[in-house]
């Protein structure tokens, strides 16, 4: 009896201990959840170890590395890992079905990024490896890759960088910016074109130097690379009537050459234009009658901008973008008034998990289309974007759709946005990088580690800007006011054009009002109220026109001048809240 009695209680006991029925105060499991514990490594740590999930579902925690380490491997098979900071890593574990103990491997970031010649020659000390080591960004999330100095290939001309070997993988411009394999090293090959044969161009010498004058080779060419040298000599120049009325899927312009002259490319239909910034002598006459597709820029020389202009940020802030295009996405676009007028971090409380908050208000003083070209890569169905145009700007309102020399500075840490932008759409285009590449010859170069620090994670400008309390206007001529003139139908119609196309992929495009001081608008305009008609012609000519939603009421962002920083429409601190509060209302009234 006395065992037969066992018999019975033990699986009871047993049960009752793996149903979690164990005694007083101890809570029952769900059978359908489970425990997950990551482990911290030597050199990375997570805020929090142990997660309870469902069975079945997907895991995302935040590994904050040290300084000079990255991610290499994980125990669990089925994972992701990505560069969310220059030092934190998201890592998703799918379809977890049971317990798990998560250990991630570690590896040093001079080793993360391996760059192989592919064919070249290295021109310094051949290294051992067989490839040359790159560091990951410490700066950036993404990170920009070698400007390919110590490699050559004579009768080539490098490109770029290719995730393959053959060139059939992800192209990454000299200097540009590439996501690091958080799952090992990454690999990239030189990408290099043959130069087209000799025998098809014709040529001066001048001073040393030689100077293409006519391409004779045929008129539909798959591609068309022009020579670095001719001669003996390095090609430095391309002269007006160099070829008429070529078809070609790429032209590529080597980085000796440093001018191009009006007329040198007639008539051409070029699908894929490459050349240096290096090439600094260049307008749009050079390219007159012909039809561009994607123009791809790379460096030829370490970036100017970088460590003291805040506009250079903006390459960050498409860093954040591409990071985040899988993701529902609230963005919010204008000038360097979102930049000093977003608490951005009000703005994810208030909205809580359903959007990632984006503020890419860097800069209203150049073209606001090429911006907009760029955005609209990144987004997708159900993603917001709130525009705030600067009330004085004409490129934000599209009054004016030229380009401007700060388009260049902007994108100087990553030219590669630049082949996202439809450059037919831009007047000037060429003339604005020659402007932008004679001033930066003036400059020492950096690196494009350099930067001013001045972001915060979504975008919003963190530098101290105390409340003064002061009612004064920071324009003594009073000469920064709203114009409505900048809003009319031409206007709106291209401002227009940009909204649909983000509305095509399902983004939901809303009109607010950026901020300005009161305090510093022409007395006149103060008391002619023209914010009112700067709204009406807003609420007219867009809105009405268009079909684009006005959130917001003009009135609520002409603010007393206690609330602005160092110009009329840069808000301090307290006014940046003060205009996020009203903002998320707008917001929350449009049911977004």
């Amino acid at each position: 009896m006395k065992f037969k009695k066992l018999f019975l209680i033990l699986p009871l006991a047993l049960t009752l201990l793996f149903c979690g029925c164990a005694g007083p105060g101890f809570t029952p499991q769900n059978p359908d959840s489970i425990n997950v514990t990551v482990a911290d490594g030597e050199q990375y740590y997570l805020r929090k170890n142990t997660y309870t999930i469902d069975r079945g579902s997907d895991l995302t925690v935040t590994l904050v590395f040290r300084k000079g380490y990255i991610p290499e491997g994980c125990s669990y098979g089925n994972y992701k890992v990505i560069k969310i900071s220059p030092n934190e890593y998201s890592l998703t574990l799918f379809g977890i079905r049971y317990p798990e103990f998560i250990k991630v491997g570690e590896a040093n970031a001079d080793e993360a990024v391996r760059y192989y010649a592919n064919g070249g020659e290295y021109t310094g000390e051949k290294p051992v490896e067989g490839y040359i080591k790159g560091k990951i960004s410490k700066s950036h999330i993404r990170t920009n890759s070698d400007l390919g100095l110590n490699i050559e290939r004579k009768g080539y001309v490098q490109t770029g960088w290719n995730r393959h070997p053959d060139g059939s993988g992800e192209h990454i411009g000299l200097g540009s910016r590439f996501s690091v394999n958080a799952e090992g090293a990454t690999k990239l090959f030189a990408e290099w074109e043959q130069v087209t044969d000799d025998q098809f161009f014709e040529y001066e010498k001048e001073n040393g130097k030689a100077y293409l004058t006519s391409y004779i080779g045929d008129k539909n060419i798959d591609k068309l690379v022009l020579p670095y040298e001719m001669g003996d000599c390095p090609v430095s120049g391309v002269k007006s009537g160099f070829c008429d009325g070529v078809t070609a899927e790429n032209i590529v312009i080597p980085k000796t050459v440093k001018t191009a002259e009006d007329g040198a490319f007639t008539n051409c239909k070029i699908s894929n234009l490459f050349f240096f910034d290096s090439l600094s002598n260049i307008r749009d006459e050079s390219f007159a009658g012909s039809e561009i597709g994607k123009v791809h820029i790379n460096a030829a020389s370490y970036p100017r901008y970088q460590s003291d202009t805040e506009i250079s940020y903006f390459a960050d802030a498409v860093d954040r973008l591409i990071f985040l295009k899988d993701k529902k996405k609230m963005i919010f676009f204008s000038g360097c008034s979102f930049a000093y007028g977003l608490n951005s971090p009000m703005v994810a409380k208030a909205v809580g998990n359903r959007y990632r908050i984006i503020n890419m208000g860097i800069i209203g003083g150049t073209n606001a289309g090429f911006q907009f070209d760029i955005i609209s890569n990144f987004v997708d169905d159900g993603d917001v974007l709130i525009h705030a145009p600067e009330a004085a700007s004409q490129f934000q309102l599209m009054a004016n759709n030229s380009a401007e020399t700060r388009m260049f500075v902007v994108t100087e840490g990553n030219y590669d946005l630049l082949s996202l932008v439809n450059v037919s759409r831009l007047k000037g285009f060429f003339r604005s990088f020659s402007v932008y590449c004679k001033n930066r010859a003036e400059l020492e170069p950096e690196s494009y580690e350099e930067t001013l620090g001045v972001y915060n994670e979504f975008g919003d400008i963190i530098k101290p800007r105390e409340f003064t309390g002061e009612n004064k206007a920071f324009t003594e001529d009073f000469s920064y006011t709203f114009k409505p003139d900048f809003v009319n139908e031409k206007s709106a119609d291209l401002l227009a054009m940009y909204y649909d196309e983000l509305r095509l992929k399902g983004v939901k495009v809303f009109l607010s009002f950026s901020p300005i001081n009161y305090h510093g608008l022409p007395p006149a305009d103060r008391e002619a109220r023209r914010w009112e008609q700067f709204e009406n012609n807003v609420v007219k000519f867009i809105s009405e026109e268009h079909n684009v939603p006005v959130i917001s009421s003009v009135t609520d962002f002409v603010l007393p001048g206690k609330y602005f920083f160092d110009t009329d429409y840069h808000l301090n601190e307290d006014g940046a809240k003060l205009r996020t509060e009203r903002l998320i209302a707008d917001l929350k009234a449009a049911g977004v």
